[in-house]
């Protein structure tokens, strides 16, 4: 999967433009299904997270027929960002995250008559 985002920029106390993507940090992590169950999603220092501005986050799982995986994702503001990005009232900066799921067919997969049906399909 991938993670994306689109923003609008806003205006911070001391009148200087800013984005939220400079600012917002994520972490992903693979979780086993009871903890993706329990929601047990802790926030984490800002050390362990990636600037969303530094780029989309993409996995290359390799997933069997039927096998599932669980993932955590959290996206935070840590406590250590100050008025740099407090927007003004009027002035407020937006930003919209999307979750993108590809996938292709494995070589090892076939349907019912060979495992060359999609052959031609371009690779994510």
């Amino acid at each position: 999967f991938n993670i994306n985002f689109t923003e609008t920029a806003g205006v911070n106390l001391a009148g200087t433009a800013f984005n939220l993507s400079d600012y917002i940090l994520y972490n992903v992590k693979e979780v086993d299904k009871a903890t993706a169950e329990a929601n047990s999603t802790t926030r984490p220092t800002p050390a362990t997270g990636t600037k969303v501005s530094a780029g989309n986050f993409k996995t290359t799982d390799d997933l069997e027929a039927g096998a599932v995986a669980y993932f955590e994702i959290v996206v935070f503001m840590p406590t250590t960002v100050g008025n740099e990005a407090n927007h003004e009232t009027d002035k407020q900066p937006e930003i919209t995250f999307y979750l993108d799921v590809l996938a292709n067919q494995k070589a090892s997969e076939s349907d019912h008559f060979n495992n060359e049906y999609d052959e031609a399909a371009p690779e994510l």
